[in-house]
């Protein structure tokens, strides 16, 4: 399991995710399209960066408990939001790809 100083590094990667996943609205204000291209951009990073921050801070642990705190049933917030990085990931990532193929042969 993680101890007191792996514990507050994966919950302040955890905080500056929400954080980066609420920016998409702060961008409304200036513009819709820069809302929507940007957001999305910003969601697709951030959710690369916490995964690879995530997987970073388990490196560090023993084998068993690297799986666990992983992959394990999810109970911890910061573990239920690693998996869903990995989803918004491959999500934006979509999204993104598929902008780009509307404006070279749409």
């Amino acid at each position: 399991m993680f101890n007191d100083l792996q514990k507050r590094k994966v919950e302040f990667f955890a905080i500056l995710y929400i954080v980066a996943l609420f920016s998409p609205f702060l961008l409304k204000s200036f513009s819709q399209e820069w809302a929507a291209f940007g957001g999305t951009l910003i969601w697709l990073l951030a959710s690369i960066a916490y995964f690879f921050a995530y997987l970073q801070v388990v490196s560090k642990l023993p084998g068993a408990d690297r799986y666990f705190v992983t992959w394990s049933i999810s109970t911890y917030f910061p573990q239920r939001l690693f998996k869903a990085a990995l989803f918004f990931a491959i999500v934006m990532l979509w999204l993104l790809s598929s902008v780009v193929y509307e404006a070279i042969f749409g």
